[in-house]
């Protein structure tokens, strides 16, 4: 039996919005997804699952306007990294800004009656958050019932050029000292904090998706559990973090707000709204996205 209630996730090919999408149909809501591209095989897989696509861009409004239109709720996540080039993070920020607050004025508009977003933390130093940070206070402001879902590092993203093969070992190159701690989480499992957000009781209220909190020389320490493998980091020092100049500015920056600790989770506040939150082993484990390191 279906859902009166249709939920309309924006980005749904994306990894938030494809968990998200998932977990709405298992909770037997009617799912629309916002994509630039319904052809896409990401798209083909949510549709043949049931989500109903609909194409739109997002500098464009009035694209997206119709799925609004009989909408009860909507899953608004943008992406920062779309507008980033390496070196315009403020620009990024602004662009990323501007579609956050015409989706808002466009959800308000429709008459859609429950919003949850997916935001960061207000940090003033980092664009990729500070823009989400921006936008929430805009969803705080709309008078549309709204939740704000603030996610954390995906244990994924050391998938992306941090993991090497040194000497019959792996280097895990994340360019913090080993004591910096990263509030982390299975983006997979986004759809299971998003499910629970639309609930009556999270109403004007910030929930947190986070499985673990993982400093560096801990995920190494998982790193090698999970691939048999001898796992070293670079061991860098807080004098050569400060003195970083070749890591990308914008995570350069977001990383100093790691190590300043002013980037945090309460892990366990987190699961007591998703007691399954897989910690890294149980993600590497059920995913299989480490099995391509392993001894």
């Amino acid at each position: 039996m279906t859902n009166t209630k249709t939920i309309v996730v924006f980005g749904v090919t994306g990894n938030q919005g494809s968990s998200t999408a998932r977990a709405l149909l298992a909770a037997n809501y009617s799912v629309v997804g916002i994509t630039r591209d319904t052809t896409s095989s990401k798209a083909q897989a949510l549709k043949a699952l049931g989500v109903k696509l609909h194409k739109a861009d997002l500098d464009a409004p009035e694209s997206y306007a119709p799925a609004l239109q009989n909408a009860w709720g909507v899953f608004l996540n943008l992406d920062y990294w779309v507008h980033y080039d390496g070196t315009n993070g403020r620009a990024a920020q602004a662009k990323e800004e501007a579609q956050g607050r015409a989706a808002v004025d466009a959800i308000k508009a429709a008459g859609v009656q429950r919003v949850v977003y997916s935001t960061l933390d207000s940090l003033g130093t980092v664009p990729h958050f500070d823009s989400k940070a921006t936008i929430a206070g805009y969803v705080r402001d709309s008078g549309v019932p709204f939740t704000l879902l603030y996610t954390s590092y995906y244990y994924s993203n050391i998938l992306s050029g941090q993991i090497k093969e040194v000497d019959g070992g792996l280097l895990l190159d994340l360019g913090m000292p080993d004591d910096a701690v990263l509030p982390s989480y299975a983006v997979e499992q986004t759809g299971l904090w998003a499910v629970k957000a639309f609930e009556p009781e999270w109403i004007g209220k910030d929930m947190y998706a986070a499985g673990e909190n993982m400093s560096i020389a801990d995920i190494a320490a998982a790193l090698a559990r999970v691939t048999g493998r001898n796992v070293t980091t670079r061991h860098v020092t807080l004098a050569e973090f400060e003195a970083d100049t070749t890591t990308d500015r914008e995570w350069y920056v977001n990383f100093v707000a790691v190590v300043e600790k002013r980037f945090t989770r309460d892990v366990a506040k987190s699961r007591e709204t998703v007691p399954q939150a897989w910690d890294f082993d149980t993600w590497a484990k059920e995913t299989g996205s480490l099995d391509k390191w392993r001894k």
